[in-house]
């Protein structure tokens, strides 16, 4: 599990995702997704610098555009037309964790 360096700086439940994906800034980097809460979010980058060129500005709003690889693993009909599905995500770091079956389940 990464550490997190704000345990102290959210006040909402995380939930725990060590999902890898892709930031878009100047161009896309392979991030991590450590965690995340109704309020924020906490990505791990590589050792590229992510603040190159503009720098660190505490408080800097900025519209992150993330990409994620999944696995759609159901579909279903929902009652307004639409459809209701369930993705599944190449978790990092989750030895030990759940059972030795399928890679993919196809249960919600």
């Amino acid at each position: 599990m990464a550490s997190s360096s704000g345990d102290d700086r959210r006040g909402k439940a995380r939930y725990e995702l060590n999902v890898p994906m892709q930031l878009n800034g100047a161009a896309y980097h392979d991030v991590e997704m450590i965690d995340i809460s109704a309020t924020g979010m906490q990505l791990k980058s590589g050792n590229h610098d992510i603040f190159r060129g503009r720098g660190y500005e505490r408080d800097r709003r900025e519209q992150l555009k993330i990409s994620i690889v999944a696995r759609l693993a159901w579909a279903e009909p929902d009652d307004d037309g639409g459809f209701l599905t369930g993705w599944e995500f190449e978790v990092v770091g989750d030895e030990g964790e759940g059972t030795e079956e399928e890679p993919f389940s196809d249960q919600k």
